[in-house]
């Protein structure tokens, strides 16, 4: 009766595996893996237990149910496998199509950078090998020039700009300056997609930018108001530490109180930061390149310059752009 049960699942399940392919074949040798594997959890020693559970025609009805459900679970995972190893194939067959020049005009640097990962790529290799037998093991040192960036080099995509120089980021910051003389209105952010959507588009990122910049302007202010106050703790000595007590006074994290302090710290004397729209964690990251801009004196003389920002009742409406 049990090798009945288990020709009955291999039967009643033989019209799934119908064609020739891979994936068939391997989920044949799976049915039968799983129908031996049954085999032996229904042998005497194992059975006495499942008895006062199930009849034995439960039985099987019960593993015909969960190998339906393994089944679904497998097939999938080695539908998947196999589709990737088609693209891969796919890729492959991709590549050898295009004509391949017999000798690519690389420069001398541009073959160093070659010869440089295939260098890795065989280290690489032979770490992972050892690594089988092993355990984990050292890996080698990437090269610093990457043999991805040549490529999207010579493919034309542009590399990410990233600020490198004092005068780069002098030059970002100034474009990064907001207007703070003219009022924000929530009304432009009171979208009509009938209207005029450029316009709209135009007129509420300008009143975010002027949002942003002024945001900037209480996050100084009040790291600057921060500072002293610890000053004031520290002379006073309280009884407590001075992140208990600032956090029993305010709902403020400790974290971003010390932002605010740092930053309050990093520009101090130069009140240009006053109105630029950037967060704070920008700036924060660039706090190396922020002091060597200001150590240069053109640009010191340019940041210490004082914006005009006037008092809430003195600002103008702004309806246009």
């Amino acid at each position: 009766m049990r090798r009945r049960g288990a020709y009955r699942i291999l039967q009643t399940h033989h019209a799934f595996f119908i064609d020739d392919s891979p994936l068939s074949s391997i989920l044949v040798k799976l049915t039968i893996l799983h129908a031996a594997k049954m085999l032996q959890d229904f042998y005497p020693k194992k059975i006495f237990p499942r008895k006062a559970l199930f009849s034995e025609e439960d039985f099987w009805e019960d593993e015909q149910l969960k190998f339906r459900d393994w089944r679904v679970v497998r097939r999938r995972e080695l539908m998947f496998q196999e589709s990737n190893s088609t693209k891969i194939q796919m890729e492959i067959q991709e590549c050898q199509a295009q004509p391949q020049p017999q000798n690519w005009p690389w420069s001398l640097e541009e073959s160093n950078i070659l010869i440089e990962n295939i260098s890795y790529y065989q280290r690489m290799i032979e770490t992972i090998e050892r690594a089988k037998s092993l355990g984990p093991v050292k890996l080698p040192k990437a090269p610093k020039r990457k043999v991805q960036d040549l490529f999207k080099e010579k493919l034309g995509k542009k590399k990410k700009q990233t600020i490198t120089t004092p005068e780069e980021l002098h030059t970002f910051l100034m474009s990064r300056k907001a207007d703070l003389s003219k009022t924000i209105s929530r009304q432009k952010f009171s979208f009509n997609i009938e209207g005029d959507p450029v316009k709209q588009l135009q007129e509420a990122y300008k009143h975010l930018g002027r949002h942003n910049a002024q945001g900037m302007l209480f996050n100084i202010l009040f790291g600057d108001f921060l500072n002293a106050l610890r000053d004031w703790f520290i002379s006073a000595k309280v009884n407590t530490t001075w992140d208990t007590w600032l956090s029993t006074q305010i709902d403020i994290s400790i974290p971003h109180a010390r932002k605010l302090r740092q930053l309050s710290n990093l520009l101090k004397g130069f009140q240009g930061f006053l109105n630029i729209n950037v967060s704070i964690n920008d700036i924060l990251s660039k706090q190396e390149l922020i002091k060597q801009m200001l150590a240069i004196d053109q640009f010191a003389t340019f940041w210490r310059q004082v914006d005009i920002i006037p008092a809430d009742d003195e600002l103008t409406p702004s309806q246009e752009v």
